[in-house]
């Protein structure tokens, strides 16, 4: 069985790659994830999409994938009895920047800017998915008890319940 993850934006591909998931496919926006979600490629593969809260998310995510589970900000939405699932995590930059905040773990300790509008900046720009310093912060709340953490075990859950 192969693992598919699919990342909404470069800096979600980035925290795809911190997690242990190296190929990741990147689409950007949602309507381009829930196609690909809908390819024959997924008929017999694991597909997890990794999405920001968006109001402007398509209607049809909530048409096509229930509501599964939440767990803390984490919302996971499934396609039927389909391996496809959604999760859904507050905006990234705010979401990972207050999670830093809530640990004591400044952005500036890994040379990323300590304010959040210059870091929001960071992780809008096409090069996030690569930027080193942006990885070594979600690594390091990858390591502690965040909800970085806790997204990490809900995908080696979902691959171990639906292999």
């Amino acid at each position: 069985m192969e693992l598919r993850i699919l990342p909404e934006c470069y800096a979600n591909t980035a925290l795809t790659t911190v997690l242990g998931f190296r190929k990741a496919n990147h689409k950007e926006g949602v309507g381009n994830i829930l196609k690909a979600l809908d390819s024959p490629g997924y008929n017999n593969s694991i597909g997890i999409a990794l999405i920001d809260k968006d109001k402007q998310a398509p209607n049809r995510l909530k048409e096509d994938y229930q509501f599964y589970k939440r767990i803390g900000s984490l919302e996971i939405r499934r396609m039927g009895q389909s391996k496809r699932f959604v999760i859904i995590h507050p905006i990234f930059e705010k979401w990972t920047y207050d999670e830093g905040l809530i640990h004591n773990i400044s952005t500036g300790e890994f040379g990323l800017p300590n304010d959040y509008s210059a870091y929001k900046d960071v992780c809008k720009r096409q090069d996030a998915s690569v930027n080193f310093h942006l990885k070594a912060y979600l690594n390091s709340l990858l390591q502690i008890d965040s909800e970085i953490k806790e997204l990490k075990q809900i995908i080696d859950q979902l691959i171990k319940e639906f292999p």
